[in-house]
This record gives C-alpha cells, structure tokens and sequence, in this order.
C-alpha cells in the first residue's frame, strides 16, 4: 500500500506543492544526484526545472529536470520516497484520486498517468516537442526548415524520419492556438526572415511551414471547412476564426484553389497563424512539421 504526504513546504508559491510516496523510479533516460539528502525535496520545490526527486533506500537523492525523457514510478515496500511537484490544492478523499500535474513558469505541463503499480510520464526524443493534448494524447513534434515546395514532399520528409528516430512520423495537425504559436515562433527562430521576393515578387505570398489538413467541403459549394488527416488530431480549435486565415473555396488541388494549410506569417493578420494554401505548390513555404505519437 502506497503512503501518502502532502508536503506544505516553507515560502509555497500559490498551490504548488510535492506529493511523497514510499516509491522508487524504474526507468528514466538521466538524473542529477543531489549530495544532501535531508534537503532532497527541499530542493527540488525550490528549483524550478526540477519536477521529481527520488530518495533511494541507501539514502543517495536524485533530481529530474523537465526535459523530453520518459520516466516511470513504482510503488514498493522498502523505505524509499518519490516525490511529485504537483499543483493539487490539497490531499485528495483516496490515493486513486491523485491527479499529479505540474505546469512550469517554461509553459510545459508534466502530467503523470496512472499506470498499474505506479505512475508514467512520456516524454519525447530530443529536439522534439512534446505537446499533451486534452484527450491524454501524447504528441511529439518538430519543425524542419528545408525549400521543398509541395505538401506531398513534407508528407513524405515526415515518414522518412521513422528510419532515423525509429518511430511512425506524420505530417501532423495542429490541435491547438498553443501548439501553432509554438510552431510559428520555433520555425520563425531557426529561418528567420529571408523573405519571399525572389521567389514571389508580387508580395502576395506569406511566409510558412506546411501542416496536416485538407479542405473538407460537404459537396459541391464553397467553404472554409477543413479536416486533419494525420489520424490522430481530432479537434478543430486551431481552425477558429480568430487563429486561421482561411478563404471559401470549392474543394480541389489545382493551381488556384488553396486546399491545404501552413503556419504562416501574415502582418496584414498578426494575431493569426494558420493559412490555406495551394497543395501543389506555395512559393514562400521554407519547411515542414513533423509529428509522432509517445507511447
């Protein structure tokens, strides 16, 4: 049976606390060992980037920073202590409704799953970013900054991935205003801005990354409608009005009709991020997002 503490540490900044179970970690990519192990948890509260200390049964304490690793938790007999930094307000009526949630001043949640005999955070490959949408999906993502022009290319530059990382890759959907901004701001950071003339001396084109999506009419007419085809995003807040710029047109994939979509940069739209775009070709696209899912 898993004891329970609720540790009200000195100087508590607003309902972040640590929760203490007789514990042990069982599987994790890295740690940092902490030498005073009567400060062990003290510490840990105290440093933002650290989410978990562990106080093992020889009394040796070690921290785990926010990071893209995977760890998992095991309830055990032996004198041993975990302890979760976790936003709940107070003990909860039972140990089976403890929800462990810790969202960092970085803007990255750290959502524990109950699992059998213990707890799992998933966690992503280096360079990706983990996203953990509202359906408890776990998402992995990344932006590649590359010329290709058409979608189909993205599409296939994301399967090709599983080669290397050695997990199924998509070109993904974008299941919220949270994930595009990152993507808009990430993808901005690494291109910069070299500008469209030369490719687009109208000025008419926006800067962009291609994402999953295709234009989703119901029949004959025109709409701005669009669906995910990546399998896995199921929710269309991104495409609200107040993030996505997207034009009624009949469906299509000519020249002219924009059937698919980027993350774009659009002064005349700056508190917008997504863009319907021709599939075939958008001169002004400088890359890809690339999906997978952390299991």
């Amino acid at each position: 049976m898993w004891i329970l503490f609720l540790l009200l540490l000195p100087n508590s900044i607003d309902s972040l606390k640590m929760v203490k179970i007789f514990g042990k970690v069982d599987q994790s990519t890295y740690s940092t060992p902490y030498e005073d192990s009567l400060t062990c948890f003290d510490e840990c509260y105290s440093v933002s980037r650290c989410y978990l200390a562990y106080l093992d049964s020889s009394g040796e304490c070690f921290h785990y920073s926010l990071s893209n690793q995977s760890i998992t938790v095991s309830e055990v007999d032996e004198r041993s202590y975990v302890a979760f930094k976790t936003d709940v307000d107070s003990c909860p009526a039972s140990f089976d409704d403890l929800v462990i949630t810790y969202k960092s001043q970085y803007a990255s949640t750290v959502a524990w799953n109950r699992v059998e005999n213990g707890w799992n955070f998933k966690g992503c490959l280096e360079t990706w970013r983990r996203f953990q949408r509202e359906d408890n999906l776990v998402i992995c993502m990344r932006t590649f900054s590359t010329f290709e022009s058409t979608k189909q290319e993205a599409i296939d530059s994301c399967i090709s991935y599983k080669e290397t990382i050695g997990f199924t890759t998509f070109l993904t959907g974008v299941a919220s205003v949270e994930e595009a901004e990152w993507i808009k701001q990430y993808w901005t950071r690494i291109v910069g801005d070299p500008g469209c003339s030369d490719l687009d001396p109208t000025g008419e084109e926006y800067l962009g990354v291609w994402i999953n999506g295709v234009r989703n009419c119901p029949d004959e007419s025109s709409c701005a409608i669009f669906k995910w085809e990546d399998g896995y995003t199921n929710t269309d807040e991104a495409l609200s009005p107040s993030n996505a710029n997207l034009k009624s047109m009949p469906n299509g994939d000519t020249e002219t009709s924009e059937g698919c979509l980027t993350i774009a940069d659009m002064p005349d739209h700056p508190s917008k991020y997504i863009n319907d775009v021709p599939c075939g070709f958008a001169s002004c696209n400088r890359g890809y997002v690339c999906a997978y899912i952390s299991e």
